[in-house]
């Protein structure tokens, strides 16, 4: 948090009794004595040091007063993003961290995540193909939400349908390669189906995590 120096104080009380048509207030703070090559400001003058001094002043009051309107608000989306900070490895949301994971011969996406709760060092979930699950859950965990709730149970079977649908479609593309390689297109059309149907259901099921969340919210209000 910021702090209003004793200067600015000063200058603000001198600069509001000028606007005020009122003589300035003498400094109290025990100022250093003024170098030659400062202003002075006399009667009823405001000299620009002091108008620095309270826009200074003024900037620290604005973000003070934005940050517990933040913290005050009911906007849980605006609290969680103040809690939110980058990691060498991932990001924390809270008290958890989501960690991003690399393997290269991973099928479903060399890139994967894993949720750990940073106080006790408790791994809730290792092998994530969707990151937007994996934030997910973690709001809901800094929520006070149990790790056996139905929400986050219903998430993870949604990475887990996704997942599926996603390895059934590379496969499916690897196979559709190999058959338009040999000039079989028979095989080849049933292949390239194959991985259509795939990439939609994996889709689908992408899409129904914003269902369990709205659900969920519905459900508590």
């Amino acid at each position: 948090m910021s702090y209003v120096t004793p200067e600015e104080k000063d200058a603000m009380a001198r600069l509001l009794a000028v606007m005020n048509g009122e003589a300035p207030t003498a400094a109290t703070t025990g100022r250093q004595p003024v170098m030659e090559t400062e202003e002075v400001g006399g009667p009823g003058v405001v000299t620009q040091s002091e108008i620095n001094a309270m826009a200074n002043v003024l900037g620290k009051l604005n973000k003070v007063t934005q940050q517990v309107m933040l913290e005050n608000s009911g906007d849980a989306e605006a609290r969680m993003a103040m809690r939110t900070t980058r990691t060498p490895d991932g990001v924390k949301v809270g008290e958890y961290k989501i960690e991003v994971m690399m393997n290269e011969r991973r099928l479903a996406g060399k890139q994967y995540y894993s949720i750990e709760h940073t106080g006790s060092n408790t791994v809730i979930a290792n092998d994530i193909t969707l990151y937007e699950v994996a934030l997910a859950v973690v709001k809901l965990l800094n929520n006070n939400t149990y790790v056996n709730d139905h929400r986050i149970r219903q998430l993870f079977e949604v990475d887990e349908r996704f997942t599926g649908h996603r390895v059934d479609a590379m496969t499916a593309k690897i196979h559709m390669r190999r058959a338009e390689k040999t000039g079989d297109t028979m095989k080849q059309d049933v292949f390239e189906s194959r991985y259509q149907k795939s990439i939609d259901e994996a889709m689908r099921a992408k899409q129904d995590i914003k269902k369990i969340l709205n659900h969920g919210s519905s459900s508590h209000r």
